[in-house]
């Protein structure tokens, strides 16, 4: 994908710095990976070097993932489609791929669940790239995401609290532990990500051309 990117000389993707004063948009972002890293360390954090693999892993993820669909795939949408329509299809299409992992689990409600979650995820990602103007941005936010995602998962397989253990028993599948959780961490994302791309649609997005005025 890298090879392709540099022989074709797309260089619309948006590999560059965050424009200047856009990073405090990250701030309440970056409080909620804040809150996911806490909920890390109370569920018990696995080995240093689980942490380290965990990371170069989720680092390569947010690479690839964010390079195909907020670089490629928006970028070759939104030369054909208006803004919010490639947003959309972008981000519905970003989720959807998350059902396939049900072909490896074998279940797919938690892969449906997945997907949705992606999705609200998607929107908060490419809000990131267009109010900041910069896929790195939402690289590095993606990779911290899943990397703090994946320790609070391992960790609590790790170091199971009997506590969470009983409850997680006593909860009706479907419910608190598998549905609202989940949920819960991607939605205040998801609604940000629609403040920020309130005006979107009036605006001239990173990486559009600017309309020629001799015209």
């Amino acid at each position: 994908m890298v090879a392709v990117v540099l022989w074709q000389h797309w260089t619309d993707l948006r590999f560059r710095a965050p424009d200047p004063g856009t990073l405090k948009l990250l701030l309440f972002p970056g409080f909620l990976l804040l809150l996911l890293l806490a909920l890390a360390v109370l569920s018990g954090l696995p080995s240093s070097s689980v942490m380290v693999l965990l990371g170069i892993n989720t680092l390569l993820v947010g690479f690839s993932e964010e390079t195909m669909f907020r670089g490629i795939l928006f970028r070759a949408l939104r030369g054909r489609l208006g803004i919010w329509s490639a947003i959309l299809v972008t981000t519905v299409a970003f989720g959807s791929v998350h059902i396939l992992n049900g072909f490896g689990t074998g279940d797919f409600g938690a892969a449906f669940l997945q997907a949705i979650t992606a999705g609200a995820s998607g929107l908060l990602l490419i809000a990131i790239l267009l109010r900041t103007g910069s896929l790195w941005a939402a690289i590095i936010f993606h990779a911290l995401w899943d990397w703090a995602t994946f320790l609070v998962v391992v960790g609590a397989k790790v170091h199971p609290s009997p506590d969470f253990a009983e409850a997680a028993v006593a909860t009706p599948p479907g419910m608190l532990a598998q549905v609202l959780l989940p949920l819960g961490m991607v939605l205040p994302g998801f609604f940000y990500g629609l403040w920020l791309l309130r005006n979107i649609h009036k605006e001239t997005a990173p990486g559009d051309r600017k309309p020629d005025i001799n015209k």
